[in-house]
């Protein structure tokens, strides 16, 4: 009776758990979006990191540790501080008139990846 169908409650959980944990690993390497189109990415006189300010950037390590490791190498490259924790963190690229070219959002993205990002738009390290 009851104590029958609580242990078998039991195994499904645990066997959807299991298939829950098969799905996950799984899951392929994510594939790098290319942003720039295959002419090459227009260049970039200077880019402004934006991220917000507090514990929201808790949610993006990969930034953190690009503001830690790299962000002082690229002089070229200056960072805006927002409030609004729902904005997600961006690369802006202004010509050298100051106009804005293209924002790329690097919230999913690796330190690696924005460095890359910067690099292929002229914004090089000192």
């Amino acid at each position: 009776g009851w104590s029958r169908a609580v242990m078998r409650g039991r195994q499904l959980t645990a066997a959807s758990l299991l298939v829950f944990a098969a799905v996950i690993s799984a899951q392929p390497e994510r594939e790098r979006v290319e942003v720039c189109p295959k002419e090459g990415c227009k260049q970039a006189f200077k880019a402004d990191l934006k991220v917000c300010d507090g514990i929201c950037r808790e949610y993006y390590p990969q930034v953190r540790k690009f503001i830690q490791e790299h962000l002082q190498r690229y002089p070229s490259l200056s960072m805006s501080l927002y409030d609004d924790g729902s904005l997600s963190p961006s690369l802006t690229f202004f010509d050298d008139k100051g106009e804005e070219i293209e924002s790329v959002e690097v919230s999913g993205m690796y330190a690696h990846e924005m460095e890359e990002e910067l690099e292929s738009r002229g914004i090089l390290k000192k």
